[in-house]
């Protein structure tokens, strides 16, 4: 229920006769009524809260709720919230807050009255245990409205052909244009194969590696932080929509994207924990969240038609020479 009912609901209660209301929901967000009324004790006096646990239950498996533990954390948001039924204290590290992807979920279009661009990200594995996730997304001025999300898994010797191939599958169900619309790749490794196959098959396409150096060094560490620090603004500014039906597992999804840190410093300058140090902590590697920072990608797409062009006044160089 949006916060703006809330003061409407108190007006209608107010007449002295007998009321009851009854505020029922997961404790999403740490702020606004809902959470006064659990947590803020000049507003929870007024109230008698009943917490449905794990204990009070049967109709959530204890299996799944270890699994989403043994994978995210028993402090991960998302598991206190879908799992245990708790508010979740707000961590200053955590770089997205869950209130913000449940605010842009099933949110209408974002960045109305800009031109529609497509954009495919794919953030590419190298097969096995790994996943290889694809996004597609609407592009709309600086807003982005994400309406798929898939999750490949590839045999690690066609990985690179695979993910290419369903990375155009992808683009052309949502009626991406050759030369207008681009597919950001993530092109370390099994990814840079990749990239090269897109490209010949006409395709602009962005090589995105996170470890280079940002647009601004002295704002953002490397690419991969300004994308996530990007991505995040967009979240805080209500510039981003989720599609109801976008992912399969939107628990899944939620958890990965809660659980990239920023790191403290005393630099000015914004950086993330490395996955090699999420992994230390016991936290998988958050594909799914590295498929939707690489959208917000700033570099110029690579064109095939201008690398002909490239390689012909090259050769015509040489020949002259």
């Amino acid at each position: 229920m949006p916060e703006e009912m809330f003061p409407v609901i108190e007006g209608a209660i107010s007449s002295g006769v007998l009321v009851i209301l009854l505020l029922i929901g997961n404790p999403t967000k740490n702020q606004g009524t809902f959470h006064a009324s659990h947590n803020v004790p000049k507003v929870s006096k007024h109230y008698y809260q009943i917490h449905v646990d794990l204990a009070k239950t049967t109709r959530v498996s204890t299996e799944w709720v270890q699994r989403m533990v043994d994978k995210y954390g028993r402090d991960s948001p998302v598991v206190k919230v879908r799992c245990y039924g708790e508010f979740a204290d707000g961590d200053e590290a955590q770089l997205i807050p869950y209130a913000w992807l449940t605010d842009a979920y099933g949110r209408e279009t974002v960045g109305a009255g800009h031109i529609p661009r497509l954009r495919v990200s794919a953030d590419v594995a190298d097969g096995g245990a790994n996943f290889t996730v694809l996004t597609a997304a609407i592009m709309l001025g600086d807003s982005m409205n994400i309406i798929e999300q898939q999750q490949h898994s590839f045999p690690s010797s066609e990985s690179p052909i695979l993910a290419a191939k369903a990375a155009v599958d992808l683009f052309n169900k949502h009626k991406g244009r050759k030369g207008r619309d681009d597919i950001v790749v993530d092109s370390l490794g099994v990814g840079a194969g990749t990239a090269g196959y897109l490209m010949e098959m006409g395709h602009a396409v962005v090589t995105y590696k996170g470890g280079e150096a940002s647009d601004n060094p002295k704002m953002w560490r490397n690419r991969r932080t300004q994308s996530y620090i990007v991505m995040r603004d967009a979240h805080r500014d209500g510039r981003i929509s989720y599609a109801e039906d976008f992912v399969e597992d939107w628990d899944d999804f939620t958890a990965q994207m809660c659980s990239v840190r920023t790191l403290p410093g005393t630099e000015r300058v914004e950086e993330l924990e490395t996955k090699k140090a999420m992994m230390a902590r016991g936290i998988e590697s958050p594909d799914r969240a590295d498929s939707i920072a690489m959208l917000f990608a700033t570099q110029t797409p690579t064109i095939p038609g201008q690398i002909e062009i490239i390689v012909a006044a090259r050769s015509q160089a040489r020949s002259d020479w």
